[in-house]
């Protein structure tokens, strides 16, 4: 069954999602010696199967830097931008022109691993914060592949029961244009309904 997030849990993970953005966009912009905004706004579960439709759809070449999550709940986290938008998004953290890019160079490759690394950590400590549990994270990898092979490379190893994710929109803003991409939780399926619940209980105590 696909979880559904009540109008309340919602605004709940919006808001830790927001203060997370603030601590990114300070993080990211010192990294770049340039103001680089990070915005999340839409956040849903949706069905595993309906990832690959968010990046163009399975057939669509995407990047995806991804981190393994660990703790007091368990999973991934996957920042997933198309091959345009991952060039684009190099472009905007360097100061270039939005299409200069067309090959990501080593540096490239290593600054965009860095900000799947800021918006993992900036997300777990704020919703560790809320939630009152212990979150941390594995190193970034990079992988470029189709959208279907790379969500379900991400898959191996990890809980084979999971059925749906927890999606955030996430936008940069920089002075040469905006990108957006897809923020990704897989959690694990006993960690779902321990974050239901936990937000639930947090809810309820305010």
């Amino acid at each position: 069954m696909v979880a559904q997030l009540t109008e309340g849990q919602k605004r709940a993970l919006k808001g830790v999602a927001d203060k997370g953005m603030v601590t990114a966009t300070k993080s990211l912009s010192k990294m770049v010696e340039s103001r680089v905004e990070v915005e999340m706004s839409k956040v849903q579960f949706l069905p595993i199967g309906e990832v690959p439709k968010r990046v163009g759809g399975p057939d669509t070449l995407a990047m995806g830097i991804y981190l393994r999550m660990m703790g007091d709940l368990g999973g991934t986290s996957l920042l997933v931008l198309s091959r345009e938008s991952s060039l684009a998004l190099s472009d905007l953290l360097y100061g270039r022109d939005i299409g200069t890019t067309e090959i990501l160079s080593y540096d490239d490759r290593s600054a965009l691993g860095e900000v799947g690394n800021i918006l993992t950590a900036s997300y777990l400590t704020e919703l560790g914060n809320f939630l009152g549990v212990t979150l941390y994270h594995s190193p970034p990898c990079i992988v470029f592949d189709v959208a279907k092979s790379l969500i379900d490379f991400v898959l191996r190893g990890i809980d084979k029961r999971i059925e749906s994710v927890l999606i955030i929109q996430v936008k940069f803003r920089g002075k040469r244009g905006e990108i957006t991409g897809d923020f990704i939780f897989l959690l694990d399926s006993s960690s779902l309904g321990v974050l239901v619940n936990k937000i639930d209980r947090k809810l309820k105590s305010l």
